[in-house]
């Protein structure tokens, strides 16, 4: 009797690990603070991200049509704190600031969200335009104003996304 429920157990167990359940965990999980998309953003997904503990409303560039567009064009942000642009693994991508209307601070962080380089970014005047970029590999970059809250950001900063 001992072996029949060990045995009854062992193959519930390994029926619940079948293939057809799999989940495919979305790398960046969505706030439950999203809101559908607006205008100006029409094609970025929006949410919450969390910068030293202080909330930030972002736009979010997770494919290359969406970092290639960025914030190109847009002269107001209408609510909106900035955009973050997310990469599958480590990325070296050099951002500029090609037909971009406002001047950006971005910060970009590895992997764990850790913090490894702030920059300035002037609207573009010459051609070509100039290109800027982290220190190390990033997973993450975020774009803001520039003189937004990115000036007080130090070692051991944290984004969460």
């Amino acid at each position: 009797m001992k072996r029949l429920v060990v045995g009854v157990v062992l193959l519930l167990l390994t029926a619940g690990c079948g293939v057809g359940g799999a989940t495919i965990v979305d790398p960046m999980p969505v706030s439950t603070s999203s809101v559908p998309r607006t205008e100006p953003w029409n094609g970025f997904e929006t949410r919450q991200i969390t910068l030293n503990g202080t909330p930030l409303f972002v736009a979010v560039a997770s494919t290359r049509d969406e970092r290639a567009k960025g914030l190109s064009g847009v002269s107001n942000l209408d609510g909106i704190d900035g955009m973050l642009f997310f990469f599958e693994g480590s990325s070296t991508a050099r951002f500029w600031m090609k037909d971009t209307l406002i001047d950006l601070d971005i910060a970009f962080f590895d992997t764990l969200g850790r913090l490894i380089t702030v920059r300035t970014m002037p609207v573009c005047t010459e051609d070509p335009c100039p290109t800027y970029g982290s220190t190390g590999p990033y997973r993450w970059a975020l774009e803001v104003p520039a003189g937004h809250a990115l000036t007080d950001l130090a070692p051991g900063s944290v984004l969460v996304p």
